[in-house]
Parts: structure tokens; C-alpha cells; sequence
């Protein structure tokens, strides 16, 4: 699917969530049973630690982008502090980055 995004998301709250997004404000939340997302956070010293894993290909869900060995992929990170009244498009936003997956070792 042309122009779909993969939104892997951690609130404290409410742990790892998975959406598919098209555009500004066309995402759909995938219910816990769809998201193949995993993760956990931990807080320490005043920093949170995350960790997220999702498959690179996700076998139940045609429209995942699948993650595939050689081909770069585009990565974003987003950052909404709610303690200091970031919500919506006030937040901390990175550039976009790329990455190639590499083949695990045998």
C-alpha cells in the first residue's frame, strides 16, 4: 500500500501500541490482537529506556510493511513530553533517518 506507515508508539500508561498511518491524522489504532509490536520501558535516574521489536515481515497483517534485508528504510522518532503540555503537533521531532537491515549472523 503506496504512502502506509508503521507507527510503533509507548505510553506509560499503556505500554506498546501499533498504528498504520496514511497522512496527517488518518491513523488507525490496531487492536492488541492485530499489533505484533513488543517492548518495555524502563525508568531510571530521570531517563526513560525503550526497547521495541516487531517482526520484519508481519505474516497476519497484509498491510505491514515488511522490513527486508538489504533495503533501506526510512525511520522518524516523535517525542511527546505530557508533563510539560506537549500534545497534538507539539512535541519533539527528529529528521528522518535511514537503515538498511542486515542479514543475522548463522
Amino acid at each position: 500500500m503506496a504512502g502506509l506507515v508503521t507507527r510503533l508508539c509507548w505510553t506509560s500508561g499503556g505500554g506498546v501500541g501499533e498504528a498504520n498511518a496514511s497522512g496527517l491524522g488518518a491513523i488507525t489504532l490496531l487492536k492488541k490482537e492485530e499489533a505484533q509490536a513488543k517492548g518495555r520501558a524502563v525508568y531510571q535516574d530521570g531517563r526513560y529506556r525503550l526497547v521495541m521489536k516487531r517482526p520484519r515481515a508481519a505474516p497476519t497483517r497484509a498491510a505491514a510493511p515488511p522490513f527486508p534485508v538489504g533495503t533501506f528504510i526510512p525511520v522518524a522518532f516523535q517525542a511527546w513530553d505530557g508533563d510539560n503540555g506537549e500534545v497534538g503537533g507539539k512535541m519533539s521531532l527528529s529528521s528522518w533517518y535511514t537503515y538498511a537491515w542486515s542479514r543475522p549472523p548463522p
